[in-house]
């Protein structure tokens, strides 16, 4: 090697040292030029997976993005029904709310009808009423009972006890 030329040494010599270091030097630049080499084929290698994973990557977003697409739209669609839904369940309400009152008015009133006809028709068992007699009838405390009973009756749903009705008769005790 160059390193090892001493000052008595002859040209020969020199440049015998000069073409091995030089040899050394070539092999040792074939040995990185082939590291290189392999390097940029690993690179390449990897830089095309990489590629092809992107690519592939880049292929089931768009997919997702798709079924995503659709899921929202398929949802957007169901919230859409349900809000037209909910306005046709309002507006039943809403109809069967005036009804109702209606009804409820119209049977107060119906009510308030029976309860005259059942007043003026004990007053005419009675006895003819103010004309007949001369005086005011007076409708007894029974008949206005049994007048009251009978509208709430007709007043109260089927099944639901009366408040102050007669209770069943109860089988006596045995002692």
């Amino acid at each position: 090697m160059v390193n090892d030329i001493g000052p008595n040494d002859s040209l020969a010599e020199l440049l015998q040292a000069f073409t091995g270091t030089v040899e050394s030097l070539r092999g040792q630049l074939g040995e990185v030029a082939q590291d290189l080499t392999d390097c940029s084929t690993t690179l390449q290698e990897k830089s095309d997976g990489a590629h092809a994973d992107l690519e592939l990557l880049s292929q089931e977003t768009d997919e997702w993005s798709g079924v995503l697409d659709g899921a929202s739209d398929a949802l957007q669609d169901q919230l859409d029904g349900f809000d037209e839904h909910l306005a046709h369940v309002d507006g039943t309400f809403e109809r069967l709310s005036h009804e109702f009152v209606e009804a409820q008015t119209h049977f107060v009133e119906q009510l308030e009808a029976n309860r005259e006809l059942a007043e003026s028709g004990t007053r005419a068992v009675m006895g003819g009423g103010k004309r007949a007699r001369g005086r005011q009838c007076r409708v007894s405390p029974s008949s206005r009972h049994r007048a009251r009973d009978e509208a709430a009756k007709l007043a109260a749903p089927r099944g639901v006890p009366l408040r102050g009705a007669p209770r069943p008769a109860q089988r006596p005790r045995r002692s």
